[in-house]
């Protein structure tokens, strides 16, 4: 679809983006998301037609990349989004719903039940499994320690693994994905021997997706992991 957007400059006049109440305004309010649409409109259209070439059935990677270039384009330029994992996941789900909404295409839904009923609030315990092979093999770490380091990172992050689950149930993988990441590079950093090796914070990322897949009923994806 970019090809021929850049081929035919009348297709690739992006059309005007309705202006919609925001889905998550505990996310990115109204105002905000507002501004940096028009920001977008305005200044990068270029964003916005690479982001609504990837618009489909499903998100794929490239789609999270897209969306997460745009949302870093509105934080830097000042247009009023929150410099968070939320507040760019929430600008991410305007900006396609609006995309979508332009082009007439169906809105694009969350799945499960969140992790708590609002951005702050506590969060349930997380639950208790069996560490995967590769945790075992791959990363080096026993039942025991991947307990430890998800509790830790539980414990001293919350915020960030409610918008971690935030972005499992909209199936898109933005900021939230990445510092979780890098949280469990630095608590692993202070693990002995086998446990600091270069799989290791990824596999302690896949225990996380696993647990919070099982509290937010999102059996699918459980499935696959």
């Amino acid at each position: 679809m970019i090809e021929q957007i850049k081929q035919t400059p009348s297709a690739g006049r992006l059309r005007a983006l309705p202006v919609l109440p925001v889905l998550r305004p505990d996310f990115c309010g109204q105002e905000a998301a507002d501004k940096a649409v028009s920001f977008l409109e305005r200044d990068r259209p270029d964003l916005l037609l690479e982001l609504l070439a990837e618009e489909g059935r499903y998100r794929t990677d490239l789609y999270a990349e897209r969306a997460w270039e745009a949302a870093d384009a509105a934080v830097e330029a000042g247009a009023g989004v929150p410099a968070t994992p939320l507040g760019r996941l929430g600008f991410a789900l305007e900006l396609s719903r609006r995309l979508r909404a332009a082009y007439g295409m169906a809105e694009m839904f969350c799945a499960g039940r969140p992790l708590a009923a609002r951005p702050g609030d506590p969060l349930p315990p997380l639950p208790a499994l069996g560490i995967g092979d590769g945790t075992r093999r791959r990363a080096g770490l026993t039942q025991e320690q991947a307990d430890r380091l998800l509790q830790q990172a539980y414990a001293a992050r919350p915020e960030l693994w409610f918008a971690l689950a935030e972005e499992c149930r909209y199936d898109l993988p933005m900021q939230a994905t990445a510092d979780i990441l890098a949280l469990f590079e630095h608590l692993a950093a202070a693990e002995p021997g086998a446990a600091r090796n270069s799989w290791t914070a990824g596999e302690l990322r896949l225990e996380a997706l696993r647990r919070l897949y099982k509290l937010c009923a999102l059996d699918d994806k459980a499935e696959r992991h």
